[in-house]
């Protein structure tokens, strides 16, 4: 396993770890009426993995509250 691999399994456990309460999340509303969840997740949790992957991890993000990519 190489850095990249590392730094992006990393990312995807925590980003899964972070995701895995059903709680909602909380949101910052922002001086132009939207609110963003305060946690993101970055197009690096998924780069490099297989399309229906991404599109599940995705999915399942933003099922989970998470409305900040």
């Amino acid at each position: 396993m190489d850095r990249r691999e590392f730094l992006t399994a990393t990312a995807a456990l925590t980003a899964t770890a972070a995701l895995g309460s059903k709680a909602s999340l909380a949101k910052r509303p922002y001086k132009d009426g939207i609110s963003l969840s305060v946690i993101g997740l970055g197009g690096i949790v998924v780069c490099g993995m297989p399309q229906d992957e991404a599109s599940r991890r995705v999915a399942a993000a933003y099922d989970r509250g998470v409305n900040y990519f």
